[in-house]
């Protein structure tokens, strides 16, 4: 079985909710074709925010065949949503020929990539439209992560983590030891904050927290990245 796990593109607001922006489109497009170039995908899962739907449907499209599957609708898979249901359910409703697209959001990708594998592995940082294939070996209970595709890149997993020399001295994301940010992190992390509010535009997530080298989804900060994910 396979899962890939993939953050929709870039997105914009519109009314009261957030869309895919042109390029977000663009995004989709570039890394749903990798993936069905390589990927015969059985089963699509999306969260029901717009730019989530939105996503598995450019990906969708993309797809050749007789049996291209319907998108499935899981609300657990919004930024908010409970990560160890996500994969109860898939452990009860995926066959093992199974390969499955999830289209989710920071922080529910990497709380999803660490659960599948048991937070085995450090994985890449999920930009839009970033996808991360995880892959596990029939009799094996663990995934491990084999492939990552974004639409300006791919490759081997190494090539993409987090601030290598950075991690090498802290461990992986979210590890450094504190339970929660310092105060210095948590004034740079309020200011990116308040950035992005004011603004109404991305900031990339890797930007947010080198001191905890993470992305600041295992903070105590992280419910308020929620709105802008």
């Amino acid at each position: 079985m396979k899962i890939i796990v993939m953050r929709h593109g870039d997105a914009m607001f519109s009314g009261g909710d957030r869309i895919l922006s042109p390029r977000g489109e663009q995004e989709a497009r570039l890394t749903g074709m990798k993936l069905a170039s390589v990927l015969n995908i059985s089963r699509i899962i999306s969260s029901p925010k717009q730019r989530a739907v939105r996503t598995a449907e450019v990906v969708r499209s993309l797809l050749r065949g007789r049996n291209i599957p319907e998108i499935e609708i899981l609300p657990e898979l919004s930024p908010e949503g409970d990560t160890r249901a996500v994969v109860d359910f898939l452990e009860a409703t995926a066959g093992k020929d199974d390969n499955v697209l999830l289209v989710s959001h920071i922080p529910q990708v990497v709380n999803l990539s660490y659960a599948f594998c048991n937070r085995d592995q450090d994985f890449p940082a999920f930009y839009t439209a970033a996808a991360l294939v995880l892959s596990r070996d029939e009799g094996s209970e663990r995934f491990h992560a084999c492939n990552f595709y974004q639409p300006a890149g791919e490759g081997e997993i190494q090539d993409h983590l987090w601030f290598p020399a950075f991690r090498a001295r802290t461990g992986p994301p979210g590890t450094c030891g504190r339970l929660a940010p310092s105060p210095s992190c948590r004034a740079a992390c309020t200011s990116v904050l308040q950035a992005r509010s004011h603004h109404r535009s991305a900031v990339p997530h890797s930007l947010i927290c080198t001191e905890l080298n993470c992305t600041l989804i295992r903070s105590c900060l992280c419910i308020e990245l929620t709105s802008f994910t």
